[in-house]
């Protein structure tokens, strides 16, 4: 049995068989290898897209931002000192928006449940 699995392993037959199925699986590598280097190149460019799609929108909320304060410092509802970053969490704080209790309940209730699971 094993004098008979030697002789095929040094037969040509076996030798071709090896090299034929190194040249397929070459095949295949390549295949691969083309096939990863265009999707590459598709999500490249689609980040790419996506990044000035968020710059050109953050552009455009800076601006309504902008006017908005503008807007609110010439009709007097606002001083230079209301808008720096402490004055407008303080505010957004005090006034509390649609959602912000909720979200905060929504919290407090994860953190429970959490909890209790330890």
């Amino acid at each position: 049995m094993l004098a008979s699995v030697i002789q095929f392993l040094n037969s040509r037959l076996a030798g071709l068989l090896a090299v034929g199925t190194i040249v397929v699986l070459g095949v295949a590598l390549m295949a691969t290898v083309v096939t990863a280097s265009r999707t590459e190149t598709q999500l490249r460019a689609q980040i790419a897209q996506l990044s000035h799609d968020n710059r050109q929108a953050a552009t455009a909320w800076r601006a309504r931002l902008t006017a908005c304060e503008t807007g609110a410092l010439a009709g007097g509802k606002l001083t230079p000192a209301d808008l720096s970053v402490e004055a407008r969490a303080q505010r957004l704080a005090q006034t509390a928006p649609a959602g912000f209790d909720a979200c905060a309940r929504m919290e407090s209730a994860d953190r429970a449940v959490v909890e209790t699971l330890r």
